[in-house]
């Protein structure tokens, strides 16, 4: 399964990725990983998707940037991945 938060940072994307972790699925934390999201964002950038497909492949979930940019074409390779938009908690008062 493939699972993409498409949430930018500060929305509760690491928390749901720590339960989807804990369910075991390889999580691809981008925090720890911060030369990956900028090699991601690059192949984005450049429209080498041939690349930034690749990197995706070995793992089950991941979060925040680049993905949130990009979910029309994760769709269109992954077409049985499932979409996890995280918001955030909203405070009204």
């Amino acid at each position: 399964m493939k699972v993409f938060l498409i949430g930018f940072g500060r929305t509760w994307t690491k928390s749901v990725s720590a339960a989807l972790l804990g369910a075991g699925l390889n999580v691809l934390d981008m925090r720890a990983e911060r030369l990956n999201r900028t090699l991601l964002v690059r192949f984005w950038a450049h429209k080498d998707y041939d690349a930034f497909k690749a990197s995706r492949e070995k793992y089950d979930v991941v979060e925040d940037h680049p993905w949130p940019m990009v979910y029309r074409e994760l769709d269109q390779w992954f077409p049985d991945a499932k979409f996890i938009l995280c918001r955030g908690m909203q405070i009204c008062g």
